[in-house]
């Protein structure tokens, strides 16, 4: 004999389904939140929106308990190797690494390029100024350097006309600028707008330079295929976050200020400039970094060359997009 079902637990059932499938995937984790492990390099302006994603409670609201964990360079992708951490917000040198075969994907971009300016002396008006004069970069071959040179040659001027000068780090460079031993340095920002401020001129920056990889979140493919829903509540969190940061200016000038223990103008000058670094639908020119890669294979940093889409996989972001 067949069992019979009321009515009343029909209707429960439907209820219960109905709330299931309305219910956002990150309300599922419970009060506490999903623990995610997220590395990012280092507190720079780079990871301004994971900074702010975390401090304004952002993550939180989306369901996560997200623990910022900051790593540097290649260390930062072995722990994502190995899942020490679930996600990395830098997507150098990551990406690389992905093109010479380790299983990890982009899925989208915070930052549109690194954060790089070339600030001068005072009587150097422009980067003609520069042909025969000494730049301070942070060292020779990395990232400050390489797209020091690339702003330049954008810029109409031979690169190998500027004699390049090795400090060690960023705020060694900014001392050497200060102490005139250098005519001009490779600065990250804030260290801008500080100078700027002082009476020296900033001639170029890597806003010229077109979309170079940089920050953004960067997942195994592991995680792609086998949590693609939390990926997208991640990047769901970032996306609400960059929206964040270009409404409320007050409370991320703020951040700023306490952040990097910058004067209020400083810190409201240096957030309008971050402001155009910002890709608001967190995307990524596949054709950019096509060439990005194209161009790594040419300087011998890659033995082949790679197809973009074996190494950024924005569909889960588009995914994202579509229902926002």
């Amino acid at each position: 004999m067949y069992g019979t079902v009321s009515l009343f637990s029909v209707l429960r059932l439907v209820v219960l389904t109905f709330f299931l499938v309305q219910v956002s995937p990150h309300s599922l984790y419970g009060q506490e939140g999903r623990k995610i492990r997220l590395g990012f390099p280092a507190v720079s302006f780079s990871s301004l929106v994971h900074l702010v994603a975390k401090e304004a409670g952002i993550f939180r609201k989306h369901g996560l308990n997200v623990e910022l964990i900051q790593i540097s360079g290649p260390v930062l992708v072995t722990a994502l190797i190995v899942g020490e951490v679930d996600y990395s917000a830098a997507i150098n040198p990551g990406i690389l690494l992905a093109a010479k075969g380790l299983p990890l994907t982009v899925v989208m971009a915070t930052t549109k390029a690194p954060l790089f300016y070339v600030i001068s002396q005072a009587e150097v008006k422009d980067l003609r100024g520069l042909v025969g004069k000494k730049l301070a970069v942070s060292r020779i071959g990395s990232l400050s350097h390489l797209l020091t040179r690339l702003m330049i040659q954008k810029g109409g001027i031979d690169p190998d006309q500027v004699t390049y000068i090795q400090t060690g780090s960023t705020s060694n460079s900014l001392a050497a600028l200060g102490g005139r031993a250098v005519d001009a340095a490779a600065l990250s920002m804030p260290f801008n707008v500080v100078m700027t401020k002082k009476g020296f001129n900033q001639l170029v920056s890597t806003q010229g330079i077109g979309i170079y990889p940089n920050t953004g979140l960067q997942a195994s493919k592991e995680k792609m295929e086998n949590n693609r829903e939390e990926v997208k509540v991640v990047i769901e969190a970032l996306l609400d976050t960059m929206g964040y940061i270009g409404k409320e200016k007050g409370m991320v000038i703020d951040y700023i200020k306490r952040t990097w223990k910058l004067s209020a103008d400083v810190a409201e000058q240096t957030y309008k400039e971050f402001i155009p670094f910002l890709p608001r639908d967190g995307k990524i020119s596949l054709e950019a970094v096509q060439e990005y890669l194209n161009g790594a294979f040419k300087d011998n940093q890659l033995p082949r060359h790679v197809d973009v889409k074996t190494v950024v996989d924005l569909s889960a972001l588009e995914q994202v997009l579509k229902r926002k």
